[in-house]
């Protein structure tokens, strides 16, 4: 042997020994074995055997999975989305049947008309109520306006035509009375007959005094003698001043049924004094709601209506105390004792004629709509408020049915949040 065998032989000994020193019991850190690392695939290429499986089975099975995770690594390095084999297609989606669509559009229909219909009533009683609160509110500036300036004040109602309604009103107010043009103005009086009194305004030294044009109209009140009755103007001289226009010859009639107390052949003079008749004031115009009116045939005072053959304009005027003063029909001043009624309803029902009963909603007036409301006056306070209209069915007679829709205004018993 010679001397290379030898260190070969020691070499390999040398190994051993420290191989064999690993595992010695008394190391005092034994080494920690590295991790097995597992791989998906293996994984899924070493199932566990089931029971009752043999190794045909086994090998048959682990083909299949190792040809589906193959597929599966393809497919998401392609950037495709992994769909199981398992799961179905999904299905085309079903179109709707001719029938299935007329039904629903015949649903979709009957739900329109009805909100519809709903909602164009709700239109016609806001419309109502907006009208009402307008009238209202226009009467109340036009009664603080008579406190505030110590003078009649008041609103005309613009009277269209017969049958009669009023689709905007006017505040007016009574101008300074009318004496003549200098303080020794007076009139000499005599009477033409039982009913008419001719008065023929002059300075006080016989000279005619024409009255300025405009300053004094038909219906006016004059007074003679600063006491007494009142005459109504029943017109002006056929004659006025060719330069101005205006006259100085004035037709009277007793506004109540007195005797003329003025001589027929000699005139007698006497101071006067004329009530002008109210004028339309700088207030804004009112004007209701499109389709709102004020029924004028349907208003009245007390258990009486104006009626349908009204054509004159209404002014009603407050004093300056705040009470209602008086009411204008056509020029003719009117004292009032009992409460206003005006009615508040719609344009297309003036024109209907009272029946009743009466099934057709189209007919009816605005008397028997009971979404109509009423703005009543108490004339001795002047006070404003709005009522609704009570039920007039089973009355025939048209004054009767006045009566009975104005019962809850008498009542006052107010809108009970309406």
């Amino acid at each position: 042997m010679n001397i290379k065998s030898v260190k070969s032989m020691k070499g390999v000994k040398g190994e051993k020994g420290v191989k064999g020193a690993s595992r010695h019991p008394e190391s005092p850190h034994p080494p920690t074995p590295a991790p097995r690392r597992v791989d998906a695939a293996a994984k899924l290429s070493s199932p566990r055997p089931l029971a009752g499986e043999g190794p045909g089975v086994r090998a048959v099975a682990t083909t299949s999975a190792q040809a589906a995770l193959a597929l599966a690594l393809s497919q998401r390095e392609k950037g495709r989305r992994i769909v199981p084999c398992s799961q179905p297609p999904t299905p085309a989606p079903r179109a709707f049947t001719i029938i299935e669509l007329l039904v629903v559009i015949s649903i979709i229909t009957i739900l329109m008309g009805v909100v519809v219909g709903t909602m164009s009533s709700d239109r016609d009683d806001r419309r109502i109520r907006e009208a009402a609160r307008a009238v209202n509110l226009y009467l109340g500036s036009a009664r603080v306006r008579a406190m505030e300036t110590g003078r009649p004040c008041g609103v005309i109602l613009r009277n269209f035509a017969a049958p009669g309604f009023a689709m905007n009103a006017d505040q007016c107010e009574v101008p300074p009375n009318y004496c003549g043009e200098c303080y020794s103005s007076v009139a000499e009086v005599r009477a033409l007959n039982q009913t008419t009194v001719l008065a023929e305004l002059t300075d006080g030294s016989g000279n005619a005094e024409p009255i300025p044009l405009g300053i004094v109209k038909r219906s006016d009140l004059m007074q003679l003698n600063l006491q007494g009755p009142y005459y109504t103007v029943n017109a002006l001289a056929a004659d006025p001043d060719p330069s101005t226009g205006s006259t100085s010859t004035l037709y009277l009639r007793p506004l109540e049924n007195i005797l003329v107390p003025w001589p027929t052949t000699d005139s007698k003079t006497v101071p006067y004094r004329i009530i002008r008749s109210p004028i339309k004031g700088f207030a804004q115009p009112l004007q209701l709601p499109a389709g709102t009116v004020v029924d004028i045939a349907g208003s009245g005072v007390g258990n009486s209506a104006w009626g349908t053959g009204m054509t004159n304009d209404a002014t009603i005027m407050f004093s300056p105390n705040g009470s209602v003063e008086s009411i204008y029909i056509g020029g003719n001043k009117q004292a009032i004792v009992e409460p206003i009624y005006l009615l508040i309803g719609k344009r297309e029902r003036v024109d209907n004629v009272y029946t009743d009963p009466n099934t057709n909603e189209a007919a009816l007036t605005n008397l028997q709509d009971m979404g109509n409301l009423w703005v009543t006056i108490n004339p001795h306070s002047g006070a404003v408020q709005t009522e609704p209209v009570a039920s007039c069915a089973g009355v025939a007679d048209w004054n009767d049915a006045i009566v009975a829709a104005r019962e809850l205004a008498r009542q006052g018993l107010g809108m009970g949040g309406r």
